[in-house]
């Protein structure tokens, strides 16, 4: 077992007893190879007579760690514009590396006859523009991309749908807009059954709760051969919980939104106490298994936060007893608005001034709206609403001429400007 990641060689660690297949050992790591070991760094290295240095290698790596999901999608073809009347159906789970920028991604359908799967930009509901083709289209359909700064703002805005296209449907026959609107998760594996089973059957699964809570919207995607049962039972993870809902069908997809929840249910729910499994004739015990998370978004921290490229600042008093020249007026804006900034550089956001139409006739001077990516130009967010702004007198006009500001009071400083 040598120290190194993927591709550089490393010195030896401790060699094994035996060199004979099979080798069963119990090597004891320190601490510090502990920390090695649990970032994928070791490597097994089998050498022989003819190669000396290593005839046969493999990267010791972790199994199947269970995402920490920031957004999902629920692939139909309702969704596709104009909607499309398909029996195909799909889900994903994305996760996302704040500090590595990175976007990893799992997407399951059961298209037959896929020629392309790939993420697009737009709204519900609007035919949006190609992000990029995802590495394949078979599925199941893992993989990553790094963004920029203006891709990760799009990503958590909820701006971005994947798009499955077939032989029958080359335009697209499942869309599904990664949203934050289903925030409870299963990512099945054989590695998370009790104990583990080795297959190459993988699983994801989406959840929302709706009816004040009291009802399970599930949307549950595997791809076992020969299921024979998909339940959702009570336990945490690594232990053989208690059968609570065995759902109507064990084919995939299976899907409903009528699933009765007692106070007793919603709390393990809550607690992330419930898991789905897949149990099948090979594997009657379970042959996928997923524990029920909520999503976690972590909180990008590069500069993808909304600021106004001016920034304005009172001036100070004048020192007691000084007189000082009269203030300068309050600054305005000029005939290019400030501009809302996303990373490095401006993207699909709207500044508008208010309409005297839209302010209930109080003809609010500093109600500004925003909209940010909207296409069709909608009213956009009020930054400033009325309550918060005194009505007060309106600003100057500088085509009109203005009385000159009051005297001061001799051996009164003038107070200071308003911020």
């Amino acid at each position: 077992v040598r120290a190194a990641f993927l591709g550089p060689g490393a010195p030896p660690g401790p060699p094994s007893r035996s060199a004979v297949p099979p080798t069963r050992e119990s090597p004891r790591y320190p601490l510090g190879e502990e920390k090695e070991f649990s970032r994928d760094r070791h490597y097994v290295n089998i050498l022989s007579a003819p190669n000396p240095n290593g005839e046969v290698r493999g990267q010791l790596e972790t199994i199947d760690p269970y995402p920490e999901v920031a957004l999902t999608a629920r692939l139909e073809g309702r969704q596709v514009v104009p909607a499309v009347d398909t029996r195909s159906r799909g889900c994903a789970l994305f996760t996302y590396d704040c500090d590595a920028a990175r976007m990893e991604y799992l997407v399951f359908h059961n298209v037959p006859n896929p020629i392309g799967a790939s993420i697009h930009a737009g709204n519900p509901g609007t035919s949006g523009s190609l992000f990029f083709d995802l590495v394949r289209f078979e599925n199941p359909i893992f993989g990553s991309r790094i963004l920029n700064r203006e891709e990760e703002f799009l990503f958590f805005n909820q701006q971005f749908y994947v798009s499955i296209t077939s032989v029958d449907v080359p335009t697209g026959e499942l869309r599904g807009q990664i949203t934050a609107e289903f925030d409870f998760f299963a990512y099945m594996s054989g590695t998370w059954v009790s104990p583990p089973v080795s297959t190459d059957a993988v699983g994801c699964a989406t959840f929302k709760l709706k009816d004040n809570r009291r009802t399970l919207s599930y949307s549950i995607h595997h791809s076992v051969d020969n299921p024979i049962g998909v339940e959702v039972a009570i336990g945490n993870v690594g232990q053989n919980g208690l059968l609570d809902k065995p759902l109507r069908r064990e084919s995939s997809p299976i899907i409903g939104d009528d699933e009765a929840m007692d106070d007793d249910e919603l709390d393990r729910f809550l607690r992330d106490q419930m898991y789905v499994q897949v149990r099948s004739a090979d594997h009657p015990n379970g042959e996928l298994r997923g524990q029920i998370n909520r999503i976690s978004p972590c909180f990008p921290d590069r500069g993808s936060t909304l600021t106004i490229d001016s920034e304005i600042a009172a001036p100070p008093p004048p020192p007691p007893g000084q007189m000082n020249e009269p203030p300068p007026p309050p600054p305005t804006f000029g005939p290019t608005p400030p501009t809302f900034v996303v990373g490095d550089s401006p993207v699909g956001i709207s500044l508008f001034g208010d309409d005297d139409d839209n302010d209930n006739g109080n003809n609010n001077p500093d109600d500004f709206d925003f909209s940010p990516l909207s296409p069709g130009g909608d009213a956009g967010i009020p930054l400033f609403s009325p309550s918060e702004n005194s009505p007060g007198p309106p600003p100057p006009n500088p085509s009109q001429p203005q009385p000159p500001p009051p005297p001061p009071v001799p051996g009164q400083p003038r107070p200071p400007a308003p911020p």
